[in-house]
Formats: structure tokens, sequence, C-alpha cells
């Protein structure tokens, strides 16, 4: 029933973001809409992942409250209280399967795994980190 509410609520959020950028941070607006799309792809591809995480725990049910868990889960974890959001991540799971009637196992499993992969991917950048790029020459 609230369908037409975020149909309404996304541009007026993304209008607003736009203005707040004109206003503060007029030396990036080049690149706003590149940024933005990539942060966007970015995102869908947490949440494509989080929705395999899901399916391969066999959890077919209450697949839009784990993704809304998932999404604040990933806001806290930003906030730095601890090394790489390793706890707060878990714990905002656990409070928001105990808040949605969610398995609380499975939802920090959820939390877990995600971190897991997430490290890593981050690890093969480590290779890739100390590999020493050959200087191309531009004539």
């Amino acid at each position: 029933p609230f369908r037409w509410l975020m149909l309404l609520c996304v541009p007026l959020g993304l209008l607003i973001f736009y203005l707040v950028y004109v206003r503060f941070f007029s030396y990036v607006l080049p690149i706003f809409w590149k940024t933005n799309l990539l942060s966007a792809l970015v995102q869908l591809a947490q949440l494509l992942t989080v929705l395999l995480i899901l399916r391969s725990l066999d959890i077919s049910l209450n697949t839009y409250e784990y993704l809304f868990i998932f999404l604040i889960s990933s806001i806290v974890s930003v906030i730095p209280l601890t090394i790489g959001g390793i706890g707060s991540r878990e714990l905002v799971f656990l409070y928001g399967a105990l808040w949605f009637g969610l398995e609380e196992e499975r939802s920090v499993a959820i939390s877990m795994i995600f971190f897991l992969i997430t490290a890593l991917v981050s690890l093969s950048g480590f290779w890739y980190h100390f590999q020493k790029p050959s200087p191309e020459v531009r004539k």
C-alpha cells in the first residue's frame, strides 16, 4: 500500500541530495551522477550477494526484511566503532532479527558469511597492491 510513497520519496530524496551537493560541494558536481551511479551499482551488487547467501542457506521467506536489515547494517558498519565493522554488523542483524521475528542464528550467519566474502575479495587486492606496474610513456 505504500508503493506510491516510495515512488515519490526516491526522486525527492535524490533532488534534495543534489541540492545539498550544489550548495556545499559544488566542486564535485562534474562527477556527481557518475559517482552516484557507481555507488548504486555497488549497493546492488552487495544486495545480490546477500540474496545469493539467503538462497544458499535455503531462506526463501522474509527476503525483504533480511535485505532491509543488511542495508541498515551497512550504514552501521562504516561508523568507526570497531575495526572493519566487525561485530557491529552482526549486532544489527541480531537486533533486526529480534525486531522482525526472524531466526537469530541465520541472521548472524548471513552477516558473517558476507563479511568473509568481503574479506576474501579484499585480500585479492593485497596481491595487486604490491605489484609494480610498469609506467606507460605517452608521446
